[in-house]
């Protein structure tokens, strides 16, 4: 699984990475978390603050559900240009 379904943004850690909507599969909450650096904020308003992220706060992650993201109210963060590059 690439987990790359839900993109925010790019990366302003590592510059190399798609911030993503992910869950911790354990308590299913909800972060983003940078697929390179593995930067992790709490939530969207966060990340686009400029607050600084954390790393291994959460434990092992998986794609977040649809569901959860729109339940949540961060279906309005997730970038289309950013998902729109996955698709050919």
């Amino acid at each position: 699984m690439s987990m790359e379904e839900y993109p925010v943004s790019n990366c302003n850690v590592c510059s190399q990475g798609w911030i993503l909507i992910v869950e911790e599969q354990k308590t299913s909450t909800c972060f983003l978390y940078c697929n390179e650096c593995e930067t992790e904020w709490d939530n969207p308003i966060e990340f686009f603050a400029g607050k600084e992220g954390t790393k291994n706060k959460y434990g092992v992650v998986r794609e977040a559900t649809d569901w959860h993201i729109k339940d949540i109210g961060w279906d309005k963060y997730i970038n289309n240009d950013l998902k729109n590059r996955l698709t050919p």
